[in-house]
């Protein structure tokens, strides 16, 4: 079956795809509409095609020109490119599953789990093992009913999708950030009989920290929140046990801005991992260009002195 058809600008050629997921191209030779060549990037049903003109590169052999592009998505939630005069020499350009961050976050001392969803993120308990009767013997299901696990939500009033989140390893912060802001929790838990709650409540952030992140990441003393901004910049957040006396229960330390390009657009970080030890952490982007990751050293943050290797 054809789900989706396509015709590009100057009416020459037609696309089609569907169910068996190939990208045909016809094209009219004069007489008559004929198969010329077919792509198969996508793994299952292609139900979305459009078109979009974006000029190329230029280098020192030839000038950047404006060229046709076309766009295929499907089901498989891939999206594809392919070069509309090209279509019969080049292979498509895939671009995988967005977000490739995992919405799923650990804090391992308290042992809780925390999965991220578009306006929500839930709160789970990981049982003892050594707790759970049964449930690790061979060849035997694991029957855990989720709502006997699951112990609160952290909803957040917002027209966007959350973008990241992280927990501090002994479960007390929990920082969220969508489209238009970050936010920081303090998590208190308690018990009713045996329902484990959870009590969220938000605390007050400077100004300039409350800039959407693309990344977030809590090191393991739970003393510093590494934030990932949208332009690249890596702001470095001192968090506090009690309320300062401006109100506020954080303040940035250390803005890492030197890898930053100013002259062309600097792609934002996506990943952050912090040593063991709190000493270093690591900054990774989408793309495998000069760049693309980035080593900090924290230890001397405080006194401003903090380095940044490529």
């Amino acid at each position: 079956d054809v789900l989706t058809l396509c015709i590009d600008k100057k009416q020459s050629s037609v696309f089609a795809s569907g169910i068996d997921s190939r990208v045909v191209c016809f094209k009219h030779n004069g007489e008559k509409w004929i198969s010329t060549r077919a792509h198969r990037p996508h793994t299952h049903d292609v139900k979305a095609f459009c078109t979009y003109m974006k000029k190329r590169p230029s280098n020192s052999k030839s000038p950047g020109k404006l060229c046709e592009h076309l766009v295929s998505g499907g089901t498989d939630t891939k999206l594809c490119t392919y070069l509309v005069n090209s279509f019969m020499e080049l292979r498509p350009k895939k671009y995988f599953c967005w977000p490739s961050v995992s919405p799923i976050r650990v804090a391992k001392k308290e042992r809780i789990l925390t999965i991220m969803r578009e306006t929500v993120v839930d709160l789970y308990r990981i049982k003892d093992r050594s707790k759970i009767e049964d449930i690790f013997v061979d060849n035997k299901d694991a029957k855990l009913p989720e709502e006997n696990e699951i112990i609160g939500s952290v909803r957040v009033e917002s027209s966007y999708n959350l973008v990241c989140s992280a927990v501090s390893s002994d479960g007390k912060r929990l920082a969220i950030s969508d489209g238009s802001c970050s936010m920081l929790f303090d998590l208190r838990y308690s018990k009713v009989g045996k329902q484990e709650l959870i009590e969220a409540n938000e605390l007050l952030l400077p100004k300039n920290a409350k800039s959407p992140c693309t990344s977030m990441e809590f090191s393991p003393s739970g003393k510093l929140l590494i934030c990932a901004k949208q332009d690249g910049e890596i702001f470095v957040v001192k968090l506090f046990e009690e309320k300062a006396s401006n109100g506020h229960f954080a303040e940035i330390v250390h803005i890492f801005s030197d890898h930053v390009d100013c002259s062309s657009k600097t792609l934002p970080f996506f990943r952050l991992t912090i040593s063991p030890d709190g000493k270093w952490f690591a900054a990774g982007r989408n793309t495998h260009e000069i760049g693309s990751t980035q080593v900090f050293t924290l230890d001397s943050f405080e006194e401003n002195s903090s380095k940044s290797f490529r």
